[in-house]
């Protein structure tokens, strides 16, 4: 177990997934990894720093009781948590006339249950620890919907409005809560660059007395 600050990345891939695990890495946690197939975590593990606490459990955020698991296993390995970023999503684009009630409900077990059954899971650790801190990655289409994006739109407007209630139920016990929104597509070199974004969390993390629960990266 380590005596590392704990990060746990819900939902990584090669994109911001993987730069959030860098950039808490490079800070100084022991960073734990959730994605859905563990071969590709074993990859995205394989290009961080050797130096680099690390630890991996395979999980869909669609599955409650599999993302549950997951959490317990990596705080077993690292120790308890202490930032929580929840970064899964479906993004699959479709029409609100064309998606079927059981594709927006899946959608939504993704883009927002899962999210609440996390941040319901690291409330006790943080509270032992006196606070901690739990992000949800967001983006523009949950501010200006799209229609071409209609399920992916609710379903994160959803969580963005979630994270309002829980910073706001959460403040006493010193556990701050934000949705970071994402302006545009997150491509390298661009002003959506996943690592310009990723040290957005780590910046708000660092002002708390500043603490809002929305955080803009456009």
């Amino acid at each position: 177990m380590s005596t590392a600050p704990v990060c746990i990345v819900i939902g990584v891939g090669p994109g911001l997934g993987l730069a959030l695990c860098r950039a808490y890495a490079a800070a100084g946690y022991a960073v734990g990894m959730v994605a859905r197939r563990a071969e590709a975590l074993a990859g995205y593990a394989a290009s961080l720093p050797a130096s680099a606490k690390i630890a991996q459990a395979a999980a869909d955020a669609a599955d409650v009781p599999a993302l549950l698991g997951a959490l317990q296993s990596l705080q077993r390995q690292l120790g308890p948590v202490q930032t929580l970023v929840y970064n899964a999503a479906n993004l699959q684009p479709g029409l609100a006339l064309e998606t079927t009630p059981e594709r927006f409900a899946a959608d939504f077990r993704i883009n927002c249950v899962g999210f609440l059954a996390a941040a319901q899971a690291a409330v006790a650790p943080m509270r032992q620890q006196g606070g901690g801190f739990i992000f949800y990655t967001s983006g523009a289409f949950a501010v200006n919907p799209s229609p071409k994006f209609s399920s992916l739109a609710a379903s994160k407007a959803a969580g963005r409005n979630l994270c309002v209630s829980l910073d706001k139920e959460l403040r006493t016990s010193q556990i701050r809560v934000a949705s970071v929104t994402v302006g545009g597509f997150i491509a390298p070199n661009t002003p959506h660059d996943p690592d310009r974004i990723a040290a957005a969390y780590l910046k708000a993390a660092g002002n708390p007395a500043d603490w809002q629960p929305e955080i803009s990266s456009y």
